[in-house]
């Protein structure tokens, strides 16, 4: 299991008020920063919270375009959801099918997603229908933008909310040269309109960090200012941190949090343990000092010496745990005048004699 929490604290509040009835939620990626950790977290919230406070049930219909079986099934796994063909989550592999991508084109995927929405309304009342990479269709086939949208809007009709993700790379949106990036910038634009919730994900703009790994941008779409019910008001817009695990774990914070890297994420719904600081440094074992055999070479001290300066100084001229290694390199020889050191050579070539030089005559004396 993942060591934080399926939800993220900080987005509790905005995952479940963006899944009202009629909601379109946009969620946009770059290449260098995916955006399935946050599809499988809004699945999660449809199936679990809106469940434990909901009498009607709930099912999940995910098609995807640029992700496997296999990815989606690890991560579901990891957040303790079942995307087994009997559970309550239907999978849609769009691409290895060509769903989209035959000769009758967009025409089959949307026959294919109604048979879908209608066997899953038979056990089901509330229809989450969320379609990841959807704008593959404008760069491999002739899909136009208006058969997208034309599409989108009558799967809104049949389901309870809908998830669209489509990329948002530069030369994508803000170039705009060739006909695909037209047509591409329009299919988001649009949605962009449409959507009541939009979630965009980037990279950072300083570039790559170790405990960060992208940034989350959470907004509240034109739409909600156009419904009379705008459950959407409780969405509070800001933009959050996020840290993607190895395992499966999502830490999102705030810009200056240090709660990002320092601590673990520590929920409600968690079984109550003890968080482990991520710079943990283990304390080193206790030792009875004044028992140790002190060697011959530690400094002398007298009655008047506090008990306290006596210690010190056998820390500092033994070597326990190399403690005070600096402190011995600032007081050894050489580091002074050496007022006496300097004159040994001269000493030495005269063999250490003492005395009255010979042959000296001694001062003079006035008689």
């Amino acid at each position: 299991m993942p060591s934080q929490p399926a939800i993220p604290p900080p987005l509790s509040s905005h995952l479940q008020p963006a899944l009202f009835k009629g909601s379109l939620s946009l969620v946009t990626s770059v290449l260098g920063a995916s955006a399935n950790w946050i599809i499988l977290r809004q699945i999660y919230a449809a199936l679990k919270v809106t469940s434990g406070h909901q009498e009607e049930s709930t099912a999940v219909i995910l098609l995807s375009w640029l992700r496997g079986l296999d990815v989606w099934r690890d991560g579901a796994r990891r957040l303790g959801l079942n995307l087994s063909p009997n559970g309550r989550i239907t999978f849609i592999d769009a691409l290895q099918s060509g769903l989209g991508l035959q000769d009758r084109g967009i025409g089959e995927f949307e026959e294919v997603v109604l048979k879908a929405i209608t066997e899953a309304k038979a056990t089901s009342a509330r229809i989450l229908l969320v379609l990841d990479g959807i704008d593959f269709l404008l760069a491999a086939t002739e899909t136009t933008v208006d058969d997208l949208l034309a599409c989108i809007l009558e799967f809104r009709e049949h389901v309870y909310t809908i998830i669209v993700t489509a990329s948002a790379d530069y030369p994508l949106i803000q170039a705009q040269r060739s006909p695909l990036e037209l047509d591409h910038a329009a299919f988001v634009m649009s949605m962009a309109h449409e959507a009541n919730v939009f979630w965009g994900v980037r990279e950072l703009d300083t570039g790559s960090a170790r405990d960060v790994s992208g940034v989350l941008r959470i907004t509240r779409g034109p739409a909600i200012e156009r419904m009379e019910f705008m459950p959407g008001e409780d969405i509070e817009e800001k933009e959050l941190l996020y840290c993607v695990a190895g395992d499966g774990g999502v830490r999102v914070f705030e810009r200056g949090s240090s709660e990002g890297y320092l601590v673990l994420w520590q929920a409600p719904q968690q079984v109550p343990h003890t968080v482990q600081t991520l710079r943990y440094v283990a304390p080193e074992p206790q030792k009875n000092y004044k028992n140790l055999d002190w060697p011959v070479a530690v400094p002398s001290t007298s009655k008047s010496t506090p008990a306290h300066h006596a210690a010190i100084l056998r820390l500092r001229f033994v070597n326990v745990h190399n403690w005070g290694e600096k402190a011995k390199r600032r007081k050894t020889t050489g580091t002074g005048r050496m007022r006496s050191m300097k004159l040994i050579p001269r000493k030495f070539k005269n063999g250490f004699q003492t005395g009255v030089p010979k042959g000296s005559k001694g001062p003079s004396t006035n008689a």
